[in-house]
Order: C-alpha cells, then structure tokens, then sequence
C-alpha cells in the first residue's frame, strides 16, 4: 500500500507539474525499496497525462518543460539502480533528430527527444544546425528507424525537404521514416514531400510509435 501512495505521488508531481517535489517523491521511492521499473512506469504515467493535456490545450509548453526536466533528473537519479537490473531488453528503436540547417532553437527538441527517451527509444541528438547530408549520414551509421527533423523557421523549410531529396537520390528512400515537426512545418507540408507530421512532443512521441510498431507516416 506505501508504495502505490508513493508511486501515486510520483506520477501527480510530474502531471502538475512540480520537479522539486517529483525528484522528491523519487527519492523517497527508492529510499523505500520501490522497484525502479515501477517508479519508472509512475513517471512515465505522469508524464504521458501532462502531454495528453498539452495535446488537448488544457496546458502550456512552460509546464510542458518542466515536466519534460522533471522527468531529466529523475531518469538520472534511477540511471544506477536501472543499470544494476541488467536488462537485456534492448530499446524500442533507434531515432536521430536534429535542428535542421539554418535552426537553433533547441527547447522542443529537448522535450521530444527527453520523452522519446523515457518512452524506451535510443536517441541520437545532434543538436541544431545539422546539414541534412549530416542526418542521413548519421541514420546509417546507428541503423537508425526514425529521422526526426525540427524547425520553428520557414527559411529552413527548404532543408526539412532536402532530408527526403537526398534519401531519395542516395537510395534509402525505404530505408527510414522521417518526421518533422516545429513551429514552421505544417501537416499540408508533410504531406507534399512524404513525411509524418507531429504537431507537438507527445504527438511526435505517438508518432514514433506507430511507425516503429508498423503504423502509416501519410
């Protein structure tokens, strides 16, 4: 009974959302014993809710972030009790994302690629300002699933599509799905060069999802 109270605190901290007392409500978990698999899924649960309201507009990209760090710090404060359970379970699937060529703007990138973590993806970030030549180079190198394209300027957009051209061109067109999202990228404009569209962190998380499990990027 403690510690479903406790994992209870843990997912109605993040779900706030409140990083003191989330980190808090983690530590005590493991002070307490909890399984570190269980602490995982409550966070998971929180955080799962507070995109869900960001989806529906019932919050704000600020609380959306805190979250997003509340859920950061926890992960690091289980990352040795994790290690010691020796899972063999390998990730869900690998995904590299950047800030294409032209964009720096780094904080919903850093949302998405903290809650594709949480979701058990493995993610190459590389960061903002990354050619597309870069990306592909980087997809083939890990075997990567998913390509994962940001930007909140227009003046990058034309990049966003050179991702698709090159693929095309190198011959990997089948080889990875790739998505966008961001302040510039419209579902119209996914739709005309051939790739998903997530309109904000828990859609793309979604998104990922269902093309990993074999799901329909159009």
């Amino acid at each position: 009974m403690v510690d479903k109270d406790i994992l209870q605190h843990i997912c109605t901290a993040i779900e706030t959302p409140d990083p003191d007392e989330t980190v808090k409500a983690v530590e005590k978990a493991v002070d307490f014993g909890v399984a570190p698999l269980e602490i995982v899924g409550a966070l998971t649960d929180g955080i799962t809710t507070l995109g869900d309201k960001f989806e529906r507009m019932e919050c704000f990209l600020p609380e959306l972030i805190l979250g997003a760090d509340a859920m950061d710090v926890s992960m690091k404060l289980l990352k040795p009790k994790m290690e010691e359970l020796n899972l063999e379970t390998g990730p869900a699937g690998t995904v590299v994302i950047s800030n294409i060529q032209g964009d720096i703007h780094d904080i919903g990138r850093d949302i998405v690629v903290t809650m594709l973590r949480v979701a058990g993806y493995q993610v190459e970030d590389m960061g903002h300002d990354v050619k597309p030549n870069l990306m592909i180079d980087k997809a083939l190198e890990c075997d990567a699933d998913i390509i994962a394209v940001s930007t909140l300027l227009t003046t990058s957009l034309p990049f966003a599509r050179e991702v698709l051209r090159l693929l095309d061109a190198r011959g990997l067109s089948g080889k990875f799905k790739v998505v966008m999202g961001g302040g510039a990228v419209t579902p119209e404009y996914c739709e005309e060069i051939g790739a998903g569209y997530g309109d904000n962190a828990a859609a793309a998380v979604k998104l990922v999802k269902e093309l990993i499990d074999g799901g329909d990027s159009k």
